[in-house]
């Protein structure tokens, strides 16, 4: 048995009877939920209880661009089988937004519990604007920030054949990087964007990456 709860600040209008979500520069996305099973309520294999929580804020933030703010938490009880574990995954590899991890390579780590929290922030043109240095504020290109913080580990959980395969994020996975986007800015509507990108902690994945992406 599952449930979820989703609160999300973005206005509604209907389109042929189907109502569909606003684009929206600030909004906020809540969700959480539950699953449950269990013997002693339907006759099944699994006995576990797995909770999450998962928090997406965009706004405005001191006239200086967009910040985005990510952040997930999973816990359980009980014997979570593996399709069930929390994955946080190496996510879009040579496509990406900064949205993602990544200095992960092709590496998830995994457990029955896990923490994660990134943010970005995109000032655009606007810190080149705000210097009113001649040259510097008339810099085409989009500046961005953008790091993270994960982590996951195993507790009173039941050893699952495949186990040894699963990579834990014990310690603490932390990487800090910048962007540079609208290097196309005649090819409308999308324009290239390169991340650079550092690892902070000491796991075995790239210390540092250069990832292509898109604006849009």
């Amino acid at each position: 048995v599952a449930a979820e709860f989703t609160f999300d600040s973005r206005n509604l209008f209907k389109n042929k009877r189907r109502y569909e979500r606003m684009n929206s520069a600030q909004y906020t996305l809540l969700k959480t939920g539950v699953e449950y099973a269990s013997p002693d309520f339907i006759d099944n294999d699994f006995d576990f209880r797995r909770y999450y929580i998962s928090l997406f804020r965009r706004q405005r933030t001191l006239g200086m661009g967009l910040t985005s703010l990510y952040m997930y938490a999973g816990a359980s009880d009980g014997d979570l089988p593996p399709q069930k574990y929390f994955t946080i995954d190496h996510g879009a590899e040579y496509l990406a937004d900064a949205g993602n991890f990544l200095t992960f390579d092709e590496t998830n780590f995994a457990g029955s519990r896990a923490l994660v929290v990134r943010a970005k922030h995109e000032f655009r043109n606007r810190l080149w604007v705000a210097t009113g240095i001649p040259l510097v504020k008339d810099i085409p290109f989009w500046l961005s920030l953008h790091g993270g913080i994960c982590w996951s580990d195993f507790r009173n959980h039941a050893y699952q054949a495949g186990d040894e395969f699963i990579n834990e994020a014990e310690k603490p996975y932390s990487e800090i990087g910048f962007g540079l986007g609208n290097l196309t800015p005649f090819m409308v509507p999308f324009n290239l964007s390169v991340y650079l990108t550092w690892q902070l902690s000491d796991y075995d994945t790239s210390d540092f990456s250069v990832t292509l992406g898109i604006d849009l």
